[in-house]
Order: C-alpha cells, then sequence, then structure tokens
C-alpha cells in the first residue's frame, strides 16, 4: 500500500506504520498493481500471536482514516474478488471505512473472523453498512475462537436491509443465533439464488413454545428457501434445530449439517429429518457433537447409535455420504457417538444406500452376550452393495481365527472395491493373525495401503493393526512388481 513500510520488532512480527502524508506519486505508483490484486487476506499482530504466521498487517484507526480521506474515488483495489478479513478487536468506525473502501463491483465473497468478546461493535456495524454490491454471492461472519455465538444481533430490520442489497448472494454464514421471527425476516428477504445457509439458532426462543411466544405464534407458518441447496443449523439443543426444521419447506436441499452438544433422542431428530427432509434430494447428511456450545456444568451423555435409531435415515435413498463428527469433543476427549451394531445391521445400511460414498461411523459399544459388533464379514457386505465407497471409518472387532478357516462361498468376496486407499478402523480390535486380516483386507480392497485407529472408548493396543498395514504394504509391493515383471515379458517360471 502506498505510504507504508515495514518495520521489524523485537518479537519478529512485522507491523505497518504510515508516514505523515500519501503523495500522488505514491497513488499513481500503487494504482499500478493494485488492478492486479484478486484476492486479498487481512491479518493483525494480535489475531496471528502464537499461530504460523511470520508476518501480518495491523492497520489502526488512523490508518483507515488516512486512506480514506486520500484515496481516490471508488474502492481501494478495483478488481478485488475475495476478502478474507480476520480482526480480535476493532471499533464501528474502523469497520465502516475497511469494508467500504474495499467494497467494489467486482467483489464476489467476503468472509470475517471476529474475537467473540468484541463482536458487538463489528456487527453492528455490519448491519448499517448500505449493502448493494451486485456481484456479491458469499458472506460470511464467524468467530476464530468459538462456532457459535449465543448472543442475537440479528434485528427483523436491521436483516432485511442487510440482505435486500444482496441480489446475487448465493451462500449466507452467519454465526450469531437468530430467533424465529428473525428467521423469518431474513427468508422473507433472501434472495431466489440463494444455494448455501449457515446461521445459528436461539435455543430460548426455539426450544419451548411456551417460554417462546414468537414461536407458538408462528406455528402453522411455513418458510420456503426454493433453490437453497445447502443448509448448516447450530444450536446448543437438537430439539431447538428440530423445531426450525418443521417451519421450513427445502425442496431442493441436497446437503444438510446440524452441529449441536444436546442430543436428548437421537432417534427423534432422525425421525425429524425423516418427516421434514424426505421429499427433497438430500443426500449428505454430518452431525457435529460440538461440545464447545454446551453450557457450562452440563453432563456429557453417551449417544448410543443402533439399528433402530438409524431406521428414519434410510428413507433417503439417494444417500451418498453421512459422517457422524465429533469435531469438538467434551474434556475428556472422548466421542459420545458410539455405535451399537453388527453385520446383519451393516448389511441393511448397505442395502439402503447403495449411492454410498463416504461413510464415517464412530466407536463401538462391544458386548459379545449381545453380538453387537461388526466383523470382517460387515465390510464384506459394503463392498457387495456400496460399489461407490471412496471414505470408510468403522469400527471392526476380529477374534475369531475359525473366520479365516472357513472357505464355504458365502465367506470369500465376490466383489472388490478399487477406489479406497485408506481406512480408518476407529476403536477396533485385531485379536488373530495380522497376515491373515490383511489377505482378507486386500481382497476387499487391493489397493488398501493404509490404516489408522483414533482410541476414544478405551486403551486398545494399536501394534496388530500396525502389523496388518505393514502386510498390506507387503501384499501390494508383491503385486507391483509382479505385474511390472509381466509387462516387461520377463519369464518367472522357476527353472531347475
Amino acid at each position: 500500500m502506498p505510504g507504508i513500510f515495514p518495520e521489524r520488532e523485537d518479537t519478529g512480527t512485522a507491523t505497518t506504520h504510515f508516514t505523515p502524508h500519501i503523495s500522488p506519486k505514491d497513488w499513481n505508483r500503487f494504482q499500478i498493481y493494485a488492478p492486479r490484486i484478486k484476492s486479498l487476506c487481512l491479518f493483525t499482530s494480535d489475531f496471528c500471536n502464537g499461530s504460523d504466521q511470520t508476518s501480518s498487517i495491523q492497520l489502526s484507526y488512523d490508518a483507515w482514516v488516512t486512506l480514506s480521506s486520500c484515496k481516490p474515488p471508488g474502492p481501494l483495489l478495483p478488481n478485488l474478488k475475495q476478502l478474507f478479513w480476520f480482526i480480535p478487536t476493532t471499533t464501528p468506525t474502523e469497520t465502516t471505512q475497511a469494508v467500504n473502501m474495499f467494497l467494489g463491483p467486482k467483489l464476489r465473497v467476503f468472509q470475517l473472523q471476529i474475537d467473540i468478546d468484541q463482536a458487538d461493535p463489528v456487527i453492528e456495524a455490519i448491519l448499517h453498512l448500505p449493502w448493494t454490491s451486485p456481484s456479491l454471492q458469499t458472506l460470511g461472519v464467524g468467530y476464530h475462537n468459538r462456532s457459535l455465538c449465543e448472543r442475537s444481533f440479528l434485528g427483523g430490520r436491521h436483516l432485511q436491509g442487510l440482505l435486500g442489497g444482496l441480489g446475487h448472494l448465493q451462500e449466507f454464514r452467519w454465526a450469531c443465533v437468530v430467533s424465529p421471527d428473525q428467521l423469518s425476516a431474513l427468508l422473507a428477504s433472501q434472495p431466489r439464488s440463494l444455494r448455501r445457509l449457515s446461521v445459528g439458532l436461539d435455543d430460548d426462543a426455539w426450544g419451548d413454545e411456551g417460554r417462546s411466544p414468537s414461536l407458538a405464534q408462528r406455528q402453522g407458518e411455513t418458510w420456503t428457501l426454493p433453490n437453497l441447496t445447502e443448509l448448516e443449523l447450530h444450536a446448543r439443543s437438537s430439539l431447538t434445530c428440530s423445531n426450525a426444521l418443521r417451519m421450513c419447506n427445502f425442496p431442493r436441499l441436497a446437503v444438510f449439517v446440524l452441529s449441536t452438544a444436546l442430543f436428548p433422542s437421537p432417534m427423534q431428530v432422525f425421525q425429524t429429518l425423516c418427516d421434514t427432509l424426505s421429499h427433497t434430494t438430500l443426500h449428505t447428511i454430518t452431525l457435529k457433537d460440538d461440545y464447545t456450545l454446551a453450557p457450562s456444568g452440563t453432563d456429557s451423555p453417551v449417544l448410543i447409535i443402533n439399528p433402530d435409531t438409524l431406521q428414519p435415515l434410510y428413507a433417503f435413498r439417494a444417500m451418498t455420504s453421512i459422517s457422524f463428527s465429533e469435531g469438538n469433543t467434551d474434556d475428556y476427549g472422548e466421542s459420545r457417538f458410539q455405535f451399537s451394531l453388527n453385520d446383519t445391521a451393516v448389511l441393511e445400511l448397505a442395502m439402503a444406500w447403495p449411492q454410498l460414498k463416504s461413510l464415517r461411523l464412530g466407536p463401538s459399544v462391544w458386548d459379545s452376550t449381545l453380538d453387537n459388533y461388526i466383523t470382517l464379514k460387515g465390510l464384506k457386505h459394503l463392498v457387495q452393495h456400496c460399489q461407490y465407497l471412496v471414505e470408510l471409518r468403522i469400527s471392526i472387532l476380529v477374534t475369531e481365527p475359525s473366520y479365516f478357516e472357513d472357505t464355504a462361498l458365502d465367506i470369500i468376496p465376490t466383489r472388490c472395491n478399487e477406489l479406497i486407499t485408506k481406512i480408518d478402523f476407529i476403536d477396533s480390535s485385531i485379536g488373530v493373525d495380522s497376515w491373515d486380516v490383511a489377505a482378507y483386507l486386500h481382497v476387499l480392497f487391493p489397493r488398501l495401503v493404509s490404516t489408522e485407529m483414533d482410541r476414544y472408548l478405551c486403551e486398545r493396543d494399536e501394534g496388530p493393526l500396525e502389523e496388518v498395514e505393514k502386510c498390506l504394504l507387503s501384499i501390494h509391493k508383491a503385486h507391483l512388481w509382479r505385474s511390472r515383471i509381466l509387462e516387461r515379458g520377463i519369464n518367472i517360471t522357476a527353472t531347475s
């Protein structure tokens, strides 16, 4: 930028300081290069502390005023298409000055990351800006130190003003919670071009009709987003999301992400998804256990997923991806999603979702007396019925040596998967010869060369799985060498 120069401080972080005046010569030189900048990422030194950033740009209030008063008319970077701004502290005036400086006719993506403790002035400034950018397609506000702000900043009038001038907006991500009235305003002002929506829900306003007059008054209403394909909801309780889904109509929805901390009843949530979204083209479901959203002092109950729990989801016959994620776990780092499935349940799952490409399950709750564990036969079912599978995370138990001694046709795989190269055997246990397991896996997944095992429920020995991976690599090398020998026409027949 014109009129600034870097200075290296003792901390090793580069800061920037404005000279008293910006001359016309500075601007002329700057305008030669400004049209070349298509993407800009702004940091502050506070944001970069403790990170891998080796330098950053810190622009003070005086810097914004100087730039704003001295720059020629129009946006600072006329061809800017993407703006990513990471700021921990700011004032409404700084925010207004900065955003107005970069808002141009070609800006398509604006992503803002702020500190949640300093969110109020930034959000208020953004809500009152004259958003009339004709080409803006993505607008997002998030927090670098947590996933959701539980305070609501969105008044209906302000929100309508925010989105009313963005006629071509395709993606809107807002990490503040909204009430039913505010969501109604959002959907009423949304452009028909909106394809992706991510928003938080106010649990106090959505959770109980008796405590939420606005929710009770809106019972029976249906809000429609005709072209929405991706929806992500954040809330403390999954019941909050269920109440919101019952009032929405998304006929073209393809991807649904639910991030919550409290699942009173996983089956109830799945049934709500079935009741409200089964008429859509939904093919991707991700459930995130974000325990950072839970109120302090909240217990961390285990969420058992059994065959009955999954039944409502089988209504989505076009499913290509399902994931149970524990990205933000509780204080003990344990996954609260625990599966009680056996080979028969996996067969039912595989037959219900033949188009499946990605399956990410959690650890298993094993009880040999209940036969609620998945074996290698469960993997065979997936290969047999899900021929497009490319990503797999699953927990298996292999402790029966007799399994490999049986050469019956129902045991030998009749189909293989040549797409998978890596499997996450989360919390798995292998108690038989590693070469036997590797040989069977190689028949199922000829290109499998890498395995991993995250441990959540107990300290299981990773040694057998590491041995299996070594065996897989050896088998893979042997086949590779043999194929190269055959390609070169070398005679490998044994000679006396």
